[in-house]
């Protein structure tokens, strides 16, 4: 039985649902963004049931924090490393026949490509390298003061 808008409201959702966790990370990345040196504040304060002990300075704090993007990025990147090489062999071996592949599926594999590799080099580059974001962030933070 055909429901009248139906079909559109299931599409909305799909909307939804497929925009839902893009956005969320946007709304906590500018979260963290806004609050990041009160968080880690309070995060490196001592309290007073911990011994004498020194507590986590501010930028190993910053430190830890890009370290642990840097493992959030590359284990969503590293499962798509392999469809990008699976198009990247599938369109070589198409040239290779004598076969023309579109335009526009040419344009996407590479475009994907070239996506998954950038985020596995930010990936890395924020696990293994933390001091240099530290240090951009820093940057980026009294630019305009």
């Amino acid at each position: 039985m055909f429901v009248p808008g139906a079909f559109s409201q299931s599409r909305s959702t799909a909307i939804f649902c497929a925009l839902l966790p893009g956005g969320l990370l946007l709304v906590l990345s500018i979260l963290l963004f806004v609050f990041s040196q009160p968080l880690a504040r309070r995060i490196a304060s001592t309290t007073s049931s911990e011994p004498d002990g020194s507590p986590c300075t501010f930028e190993q704090v910053q430190s830890i924090a890009f370290a642990a993007a840097g493992v959030l990025i590359l284990a969503t990147a590293l499962p798509s490393v392999g469809r990008a090489l699976q198009d990247l062999v599938v369109l070589y071996s198409y040239h290779k026949q004598g076969f023309i592949n579109p335009a526009d599926r040419v344009f996407s594999s590479w475009l994907y490509s070239a996506g998954v590799i950038a985020q596995v080099a930010v990936g890395l580059a924020l696990l293994l390298k933390p001091k240099a974001f530290q240090n951009i962030w820093r940057y980026l933070r009294t630019a305009g003061t």
